[in-house]
């Protein structure tokens, strides 16, 4: 069972990956409008069990791509999809440092 500590680390954690999706991976350009801020958010608990179950960049970035995929707009790989998969994995360390 998770203690108090590891819950809000996560809940913290599930909040950073949230403005991530929104503000940087964004695949339909929609972070403009404020009224679309939850467009993404069912993402991330999925990213969140990778990230404590400790993924690589690689992995991480190809299930954005699957995300896309389910979208319509084309799975793969893609520059942005590692980047943001990148800043997802400095994420988990900036917030278990703290």
């Amino acid at each position: 069972m998770p203690s108090n500590r590891q819950e809000r680390g996560i809940a913290q954690l599930l909040t950073a990956v949230q403005k991530v999706l929104f503000n940087e991976w964004d695949p339909i350009g929609i972070n403009k409008h404020e009224a679309a801020r939850g467009e993404y958010d069912s993402y991330a608990p999925k990213i969140v069990q990778l990230l404590s179950a400790g993924v690589d960049e690689r992995a991480l970035s190809i299930q954005l791509g699957k995300y896309r995929d389910n979208m319509g707009l084309g799975g793969g790989e893609s520059l942005r999809d590692h980047l943001v998969a990148r800043r997802l994995l400095n994420l988990v360390e900036s917030i278990v440092k703290n």
